[in-house]
């Protein structure tokens, strides 16, 4: 098991891993501000899963306190689906 800082950081370095290119995806189209936005482009599903094996590896370690920590590690990465990654992180504790 690891602590959430270990986590988040093997999960941005999973992330980076899977990255495609973003080809003629303008961000600009969807968001107003993309400013320092940066995009993996790898895909919903495989964050979410990516979110729910995460959970499943620690959920005998880890509290509320300790997913909630992970993902506000994620939460402030400037990649979207590091984003995405920390909330559905949390998302899978409201159960």
């Amino acid at each position: 098991m690891s602590t959430p800082a270990q986590a988040a950081r093997d999960a941005r370095r999973e992330l980076a891993r899977l990255a495609r290119p973003t080809g003629a995806f303008d961000a600009s189209r969807y968001f107003r501000d993309t400013g320092n936005l940066g995009f993996y482009n790898v895909g919903t599903d495989r964050v979410r899963t990516m979110a729910r094996t995460i959970v499943r590896l620690h959920k005998d370690v880890w509290t509320l306190g300790d997913v909630s920590r992970f993902a506000d590690l994620l939460v402030r990465d400037r990649h979207l689906e590091a984003k995405a990654l920390g909330i559905e992180a949390m998302a899978c504790y409201r159960r």
